[in-house]
């Protein structure tokens, strides 16, 4: 049989000395040539992602709502269709969130609330807070907020509260939801209530005090009185923060504490969302919070607004406030840092305030602010190119090799339709930085060696370069296609932005692959001909020469004389250096120390080649320790809390966490706002793109079999209205109300309220006219409940508020979905079809619970999570094979292999030991760690097979001495630049330059003290054939059995 494939073994092998030739002879060619396809490459793929329709228009894309959301999954399909059947039905949803059925909390948008959090300046301190002094401090920093110019034109204004402001012709009610608000209390000299009635004893009095500061209970001591005491002054928004009696104050803490605990549970809740969890125990509290609403029209009677919404106003206005409150804590902005990681203190408080609209765009700040640490690792690598070729001219052509790679890759990125570029894509500068480097220090390490040594190979530039050409392409691609690979992994991820960097990554990685072999080498040859010698930018590092061999001690070659034949190839020049086989530091220490020590036998004339102390105690050693962090990497779980991305000390970090689990109880709008909707079928998606997941979001389908005239479907309905308000949980995630899905007392159900306005129940035709009429008396509040669209009743929804706090962990919020859907399960089967139906094919149904964000949001850290193994999955074996055609031995790649699994193994075990959680960044970064942990273990590996050595010690110590010193260097610049990542703010990048520098340090540890240490040991000896050798060997082989045979002779 033909092997019709394998000539091209032959063809690869002669392209090096094609390549060669033609580099050496038109190097100015070829470098010009680079730099203007690049450049127009770069120019080109700029200008398409700007062009509206075939890119994205811009630059940077905009962050969206569904960027980081995996359309297509169940979650995020029904957050369109919930969407697309209330704009089709005409719901205003700013208004739904204000109407006034819901508690004062939730008539506050939450975005525009400003919340307040009050601990103790010094952490040891754990009295009662609720103390004169300290109120009176809460009282002065909220008075910064309510005393910002314009409060009055933004301020919450509810109908029904019992204090006021008011101020330049400007309303506003005061502060409910506020520790101050409890103390700040003109009281009337008779209580409300009856005199001497027992105050703990009438439910609604104590919630109408508490929820709307009406001053029931009083007969405190030295109660501040109405008649004698104003705490609001006139034409001002802010309190009159006096100090309080000390009596009063403790009396009024112990009626708070009482109330909570005499068994009314929504009291309990109101009193709990101010006071730390052992409050009630304690009698006293450790922290304190406030709520002060910024926000909403308020819908009247009608259903309509009583003003437009007013979001330019508020965004304003949450600007002057935020700098009204830096300037009063002394909260400044330095060099890398922001004015939010000051800490807010008073005298005795450290105080975390925290609104959304405030900290809107702080995330785009500190991405910015850290994109200026790119330039400081773009130095370092320049310096560190510098130093080790010793030639300014050489880093700087060096740095242009990598900096060309960058632009040039978005022409191919967005060439196959990948629409997508942002912020994160940053994070490829840093690491084409690194690869970059190390690419050019595998040729130009073999471009200084190939002029050391014999005569046949470094007689001529072209011999050389075909030296160093053959090493680089061979031993750079095995590192670029495992590293491409790697990314490519991240690429098949759902998450869109994942998937986009992934394949940026991976394509830059490439480019900078095509560069290495084609700009590198006639820039090298330009500098060797041309700028060797020049003043300034030839060798202008000769301090370091005892550190890094410089280039500059090659000899120089007459490229005329090669042109015209007349240097023999095997001749050397006269002017061969004798300082070419000088070594440097680190090559000495590799040549003299490190293969010395590896290949010591005990004794030392002992012909047992495998009793190898020093190797042995490394490879078992480093074993063991791989097998601990193993043990620690299994520990590894997904997120128990919020995921950061702010640093520590940030104002933001931690606070929603602090908010749940340093209060009692939380707020309203604390808990996730979830409904139950019936009557939406499906979404239906043309012309999408998942690279700019806001545009073609799809079209509506309704069931076409949805019915609620009929009795039987709106006792069905009934009943699950029923069923909700007593659904059980066994969840830790439910802990608003214990052991339950929903708080029952927020419940809408449709017909409780239709029926009530009704006098009673509608079937038949005449239905959905009267429920229509019902729906139009006001739409804002009950068009939600009931969605009309073009006259006709298509969708219904029970709404509630979850015990489920929002933002909570992925697995917490997984637990409560899953309790949810186990609730709809028993339920579907009891429900006429004409109310819900199940697709057999898709498993949808046209009735399910809605959770919003919170539940689409907790299948994309599900997918970062997934995507982390699904891309180990793929790089492990790819990184195999790479190393198997490389090596050509299969010892030596499983060998490789093992170690990279080391490498892998150790960085996710010292995360578990360092404290993280398996979370967006880990995930993210994970699956690109064995792109980088297989680079040098490549190497060496390579550079081990093709010693000419036959004993396997001297094999490992021609691996060393050859590659050692550029491992050493790629790894100190990649390391290099993963150090400026730490100086960021955003932990995403601190974590990644935890995760790359912990990457290189174990690839490092592991390559040359497991690795090669095995090698010593086990590693195969004698000749060790290419791949191209066991191509040419089998083509010979298949060859030999197509030849006829000879002709027999015949007698």
């Amino acid at each position: 049989r033909s092997a019709p494939c394998l000539p091209a073994c032959t063809c690869i092998m002669s392209f090096t000395e094609t390549a060669s030739s033609f580099l050496v002879r038109r190097h100015c060619l070829v470098f010009w040539l680079s730099i203007i396809i690049s450049l127009g490459l770069g120019v080109a793929g700029v200008a398409l992602m700007t062009t509206p329709g075939f890119g994205q228009g811009m630059i940077f894309a905009d962050a969206g709502e569904y960027d980081w959301l995996v359309t297509g999954s169940l979650t995020v399909d029904q957050m369109d269709m919930v969407r697309l059947a209330r704009e089709a039905a005409e719901i205003d949803d700013d208004a739904d969130r204000l109407n006034t059925m819901l508690p004062l909390t939730d008539r506050a948008e939450n975005n525009h609330t400003t919340t307040f959090m009050y601990y103790w300046r010094t952490s040891e301190r754990d009295d009662e807070m609720f103390t004169p002094e300290a109120l009176r401090q809460m009282c002065e920093v909220e008075n910064v907020l309510l005393g910002t110019d314009g409060y009055g034109e933004v301020c919450f204004n509810d109908p029904g509260a019992s204090f006021k402001t008011t101020a330049n012709g400007t309303e506003c009610a005061v502060p409910r939801l506020s520790a101050v608000s409890l103390f700040y209390v003109p009281w009337e000299s008779v209580a409300l209530a009856s005199a001497g009635a027992d105050t703990t004893s009438a439910p609604a009095q104590r919630m109408a005090e508490l929820h709307a500061g009406i001053p029931f209970s009083g007969g405190y001591t030295n109660m501040p009185l109405a008649a004698s005491t104003s705490f609001w002054a006139d034409e001002a928004h802010t309190r009159d923060c006096v100090l309080l009696d000390a009596q009063y104050v403790a009396e009024r803490a112990a009626w708070l504490y009482a109330v909570a605990e005499s068994g009314d549970v929504a009291a309990r809740a109101v009193v709990g969302f101010y006071v730390s969890p052992d409050a009630l125990d304690r009698q006293r509290t450790r922290n304190a919070r406030s709520q002060v609403p910024l926000g909403a029209p308020v819908a009247n009677a009608s259903g309509s607004l009583v003003e437009p919404w007013q979001a330019p106003k508020h965004e304003a206005f949450a600007k002057r406030a935020r700098e009204r409150l830096f300037e009063y804590f002394g909260m400044k902005s330095g060099f890398m840092r922001s004015p939010w990681r000051t800490p807010a203190r008073t005298t005795d408080l450290d105080v975390r305030f925290l609104s959304g609209v405030m900290i809107s765009g702080q995330f785009n700040e500190l991405m910015n602010s850290d994109f200026t640490m790119v330039l400081g690792s773009m130095a370092f690598v320049l310096f560190y190119i510098c130093f080790h070729t010793g030639s300014l001219a050489l880093g700087l052509l060096g740095m242009l090799m990598i900096i060309l790679s960058l632009p040039c890759s978005i022409f191919f990125y967005i060439l196959f339709r990948v629409q997508y570029f942002a912020m994160i894509h940053i994070l490829a500068v840093f690491i084409v930085l690194g690869i970059g480097a190390d690419d050019i220090f595998v040729f130009v390490d073999a471009w200084r060696q190939s002029g050391s040594m014999s005569p046949a190979i470094s007689g001529s530039l072209t011999r050389r370069m075909n030296f160093a050409y053959g090493r680089t392409a061979q031993a750079v691609f095995n590192t670029s296609l495992t590293t491409a690979v790697a990314f490519i992994a991240t690429g098949v991820s759902p998450v869109m932005p994942v998937a986009a960097f992934g394949y940026y990554a991976a394509i830059a990685i490439l480019m900078n692959y095509i560069l290495a072999i084609s700009f590198l080498p006639a820039a090298v040859i330009i500098w060797e001909v041309h700028l060797r010698k020049a003043k300034c930018v030839g060798c202008c590092f000769p301090c370091v020469k005892p550190c890094a061999l410089s280039p500059c001690e090659t000899p120089m070659h007459a490229i005329a004389d090669e042109e015209k034949g007349s240097t023999p190839a095997d001749k050397p020049h006269p002017d061969t250096s004798a300082g070419m086989s000088r070594q440097s530091r680190v090559e000495k220490v590799f040549s003299r120390v490190y293969v010395p020590a590896l290949n010591r036998t005990v004794p030392r004339d002992s012909k047992q080649a495998y009793f190898k102390p020093v190797s042995i105690v490394l490879v078992l050693g480093l074993a063991v320790l791989g097998a601990v962090l193993a043990s620690e990497a299994m520990k590894l779980s997904a997120p128990t809390k919020e995921e950061e991305f702010f640093p520590t000390d940030h104002m933001v970090s931690g606070f929603g966490d602090k908010a749940q689990t340093d209060y009692l109880t939380g707020s309203d709008n604390q808990y996730l706002k979830a409904s139950i909707y019936i009557g939406i079928k499906d979404v239906s998606r043309t012309d999408y793109s998942r690279w700019i997941p806001a545009k073609n979001r799809g079209t509506i389908v309704f069931d076409e079999n949805f019915d609620l005239s009929s009795a039987a479907t709106q006792a069905s309905f009934k009943q699950l209205c029923d069923d909700v308000k007593v659904a059980e949980c066994g969840s830790t995630g439910c802990n608003k109300v214990e052991n339950r899905l929903v708080d029952a007392a927020t419940v809408r159900c449709l017909f409780d309220e239709f029926e009530a306005w009704n006098g009673g129940p509608v079937v038949g035709a005449n239905f959905e006219s009267r429920l229509a009429e019902w729906v139009q008396l006001a739409p804002a509040q009950r068009g939600e409940l009931a969605g009309f669209v073009d006259g006709e009743l298509k969708f219904v929804q029970i709404t509630f508020t979850s015990t489920l706090l929002d933002r909570s962990p992925p697995y917490l919020t997984r637990e409560v979905y899953d309790e949810w859907q186990r609730f709809i399960d028993g339920f579907l089967p009891t429900v006429p079809a004409e109310l819900a139906s199940c697709d057999e094919a898709t498993g949808r149904c046209t009735l399910f619970v809605y959770g919003g964000y919170a539940f689409a949001w907790m299948v994309t850290q599900e997918q970062l999570v997934l995507g982390l193994f699904s891309g180990l999955g793929i790089c492990a074996p790819v990184a195999f094979l790479v190393l198997l055609l490389a090596t050509g031995n299969l010892f030596v790649s499983l060998y490789a292999i093992l170690t990279i699994f080391l490498v892998v193994i150790s960085l996710l075990g010292t995360c578990n030991l360092i404290g993280w959680e398996l979370g967006i960044s880990e995930a993210i970064a994970g699956t690109i760690v064995i792109g980088l942990a297989v680079d040098y273990t490549v190497h060496l590996g390579h550079v081990y097979t093709e010693a000419l050595e036959p004993s396997r010690g001297g094999k490992m110590g021609t691996a060393a001495s050859v590659m050692g010193v550029t491992v050493v260097a790629g790894a100190l610049t990649t390391f290099g630049c993963a150090f400026f990542m730490f100086f960021c703010q955003l932990t995403f990048f601190t974590k990644m330059a935890t995760l790359i520098g912990g990457t290189i340090g174990y690839s490092l540890l592991y390559s040359l003290f497991f690795f090669m240490p095995l090698l010593a040991l086990l590693g195969p000896s004698g000749k060790i054939n290419s791949t191209a050798e066991h191509c040419r060997h089998l083509y010979v082989a298949c060859t030999r059995k197509t030849q006829p045979a000879p002709p027999r002779a015949v007698a």
